[in-house]
């Protein structure tokens, strides 16, 4: 989609009621930013709530070294970077810092050449008192246990962060594309319209116009969770075991 639909729908929806635009139910380009500023961080919830788009990156496990961030400073790309190991494998395509939230981590040399085509089992994630679990220190930072050998590589698939709006997508709405489907817009214009007339407060019978929308941002996605409009997966060790996996 492109924002100046978000606009649009806006305009003539959740906003209607606001002094943003010009007589004719149209947004006056002046306020573009202040309602573009509310898009990214509608989009940053959606993409966070949901797992709207897919990453992966490959790591090359060190010798003693055991603890991992996702940073493009740790890339091999990164020129330059000074860090003395560069254990992020991106050469072909390089890493953006855009982690969200890690999904899932697997063993690649553990796949069997004629399955390479297919997913293993993911290692165990935050497992407590299994040997060959990863840990999670926050969303970008990973402990491995100690590998057998240096140069194991391990793939880390991860929830990847949208690409966010700047003044340039204001200035061209028509042109500035969208990193959302079309099924979570009206998500999207909740959550916009909540933060847009949260500043207004409530009225005089306690109405709160920004509470409100809130509470149909939080329904929606509900529904969208009960739809299953996302690509998320469940990763965990237990659902492969119960399906004969491991």
């Amino acid at each position: 989609m492109q924002l100046i639909e978000i606009f649009d729908q806006l305009s003539h929806g959740e906003l209607v009621q606001l002094d943003l635009g010009n007589g004719d139910q149209s947004i006056n380009p002046r306020d573009y930013p202040r309602i573009g500023h509310s898009v990214n961080q509608a989009l940053s919830a959606l993409h966070t709530r949901f797992f709207l788009k897919h990453g992966e990156i490959r790591i090359a496990l060190a010798e003693n070294l055991t603890r991992y961030v996702l940073d493009s400073i740790y890339a091999e790309s990164n020129t330059a970077s000074q860090e003395p190991t560069k254990y992020l494998l991106d050469s072909a395509n390089p890493f953006q810092d855009d982690v969200l939230k890690i999904k899932a981590v697997y063993a690649e040399e553990e796949e069997e050449e004629p399955l390479r085509h297919l997913d293993p089992p993911p290692l165990p994630l935050n497992v407590f008192r299994e040997p060959r679990s990863v840990r999670t220190l926050d969303y970008r930072t990973l402990v491995f246990p100690p590998p057998d050998k240096p140069g194991l590589i391990r793939r880390v698939d991860y929830a990847k962060g949208h690409r966010r709006l700047v003044a340039r997508d204001w200035e061209n709405p028509e042109r500035s594309q969208i990193d959302l489907p079309y099924t979570h817009m009206q998500a999207l214009l909740f959550y916009v319209a909540s933060r847009l007339m949260n500043p207004l407060g409530g009225n005089e019978q306690g109405n709160h116009e920004g509470k409100y929308y809130m509470g149909l941002y939080e329904k929606e996605v509900r529904e969208l969770t009960g739809e299953g409009l996302e690509i998320e997966q469940d990763f965990s060790t237990e659902k492969f075991r119960m399906r004969g996996f491991v």
